[in-house]
């Protein structure tokens, strides 16, 4: 099943709520598990986030049509998932927060942490990132 539609109230539901089958309960589980992930990885700076919001909602969509609702109409991460569904890009005011997060938290491991490896894996990690933010 797929869900064509980021409707909060589809004129059809995208999963049937009359059975409750293992396989929804382990989709709706795993999608729990992401959403997880997906909420810490909004909050700290170092963890992607938007892409497990996007798995946990591939999830619902086969598990749990009340947390797939629940989920693309939350008013902070329901604003991630639609815009990847939607093709949009990253806002600019977004994209300017997440990487004065990120270059303030590496700047803070390089200055606390005395190994060079770990320094300039964070430094290399950090410039990838930063690519890919404002290639997005």
């Amino acid at each position: 099943m797929t869900c064509t539609t980021l409707d909060p109230q589809p004129s059809h539901p995208v999963v049937s709520s009359a059975r409750v089958t293992p396989a929804r309960i382990a989709w709706t589980a795993a999608g729990v598990v992401l959403l997880g992930i997906g909420i810490a990885g909004v909050i700290l700076p170092l963890l992607p986030g938007t892409i497990f919001l996007i798995g946990a909602s591939a999830c619902f969509v086969r598990g749990s049509e009340r947390m797939h609702r629940w989920l693309i109409t939350h008013p902070i991460f329901g604003t991630h998932v639609r815009a990847f569904a939607e093709g949009r890009k990253m806002p600019v005011r977004a994209r300017v927060i997440a990487l004065t997060l990120m270059w303030t938290a590496i700047g803070v491991s390089v200055y606390r942490v005395d190994m060079l490896a770990a320094d300039l894996s964070l430094i290399l990690l950090g410039a990838i990132g930063t690519l890919f933010i404002l290639r997005s």
